[in-house]
């Protein structure tokens, strides 16, 4: 979308900033001062299974690998790109802009960019799967990369099909934005959004990654890498903030609370994955994984389907 020209007080609320840097102090304190115990990630560790050979696991990551990547690569290629009118939440100072993502501003959405990671945590992870199954070795600060780039990425998983099924597409039916929910229900979002989650979970099976409850500080710095991100997109741009809830110029008492609950769904998220890598029961682990898709996937769209049949037939 062309910059606009934002009215002068449209900045992030001074409370929020104050915020935002004392949770990010904050939380390198807290990865300067844990034992992060990266020293455990071995080739066995990010490579194998317990289920499976290395050469079988390496074929399955390959397939999310590359399905990852000509999806990045089909969004980023797509010269049509896609078009839609931003929702402004109440408090908002922004001006209402209607954006359109083509080439690499297609990265500039959460969706895209934890997309891009786990693409990349697949594609190494074949590599890894690759080299155990021919004695080979990789270096320690691959496979530590590997190891946090999983946590990060199933927390961010979980995090983007849950908010786009119980926030964006039902805000999208309230304010009866058909543009932007033919886009949300378009192949490449379902993908980006649901099959995001489906192949996480098939390497939480399959694969021997754990999630360290430790390691939680890691995830949060992707969260509010994005968050810092968003704001400084919103000021090259004259406005544009893709996600409502991440509006920064809505008032303190409304955007702080849902700041906080963000990292605490994002470490609840993260938590659910400890809790699964750690139970040997193989059919309590699927059934979970199984109710966290459907659950977090499914919707019927709180009247998004008749919206768009009504629009098709106008």
């Amino acid at each position: 979308a062309p910059a606009q020209a934002m009215p002068q007080t449209a900045l992030p609320s001074s409370p929020l900033v104050a915020f935002y840097i004392a949770f990010v102090a904050g939380t390198l304190h807290l990865l300067r001062t844990s034992d992060l115990r990266l020293e455990e990630a071995t080739l066995a560790m990010v490579g194998g299974s317990e289920l499976v050979s290395p050469t079988a696991l390496a074929v399955v990551r390959g397939c999310f690998a590359a399905l990852g990547l000509c999806t990045l690569r089909s969004s980023i290629a797509d010269k049509e790109g896609v078009r839609y009118q931003l929702q402004r939440p109440a408090g908002s100072q922004l001006p209402v802009v209607q954006v359109h993502l083509t080439g690499l501003k297609r990265l500039t959405t959460f969706t895209v960019q934890s997309w891009t990671l786990l693409s990349l945590y697949f594609t190494g992870a074949t590599v890894a799967s690759a080299a155990l199954a021919c004695g080979a070795a990789l270096p320690q600060l691959v496979q530590v990369g590997l190891w946090l780039s999983f946590e990060t990425a199933w927390a961010s998983a979980l995090m983007t099909s849950s908010v786009t099924t119980y926030v964006l597409i039902p805000g999208a039916a309230r304010a009866k934005n058909v543009p932007q929910l033919r886009l949300l229900f378009s192949w490449r979002l379902q993908v980006l959004h649901n099959a995001n989650l489906a192949m996480c979970a098939v390497e939480m099976v399959l694969g021997r990654v754990p999630l360290r409850m430790v390691h939680v500080p890691v995830g949060v710095l992707w969260g509010l890498h994005y968050v810092g991100f968003a704001w400084a997109w919103m000021l090259r741009t004259g406005g544009v903030v893709y996600y409502p809830f991440l509006d920064p110029t809505v008032p303190p008492s409304t955007s702080l609370p849902i700041h906080v609950a963000l990292v605490a769904a994002f470490a609840a998220f993260f938590a659910f994955g400890v809790l699964l890598g750690g139970s040997d029961d193989l059919a309590v682990k699927v059934s979970a994984l199984v109710a966290a898709v459907l659950g977090l996937t499914y919707t019927r769209a709180h009247g998004a389907p008749a919206l768009l049949r009504e629009a098709a037939t106008a």
